[in-house]
């Protein structure tokens, strides 16, 4: 399982122009999201281990965004699922394919 998170967050700073503090966006949000989904995906008897190591998981701001190819269409949906659990309902882009010929 790949796991990433938006590296551009890391380099930016946002000024504001009511005060003198710099924001920078806490990236370590969107680390801490994707270990959280990861774990609970790894954790889960359902999803095969082929589906495990083929998915990638990227967060940005908040938004989770799910790669890759898995074996079946219930792997997929308990992925996106377990993703959801943890970024909530409208937080996930579940982009995973299901390989050809299988349900």
């Amino acid at each position: 399982m790949k796991i990433a998170i938006n590296k551009r967050q890391k380099r930016e700073r946002v000024e504001f122009v009511d005060d003198d503090e710099t924001f920078e966006p806490n990236f370590q949000n969107d680390q801490h999201l994707v270990e959280e989904i990861t774990t609970a995906i790894q954790k889960e008897d359902s999803i095969s281990r082929e589906a495990k190591e083929a998915i990638e998981i990227i967060a940005d701001m908040g938004i989770v965004t799910l790669y890759g190819t898995v074996p079946a269409k219930h792997e997929r949906m308990t992925i996106g699922d377990k993703a959801a659990a943890f970024a909530g309902m409208g937080h996930v882009k579940n982009n995973l394919q299901v390989k050809e010929g299988e349900e």
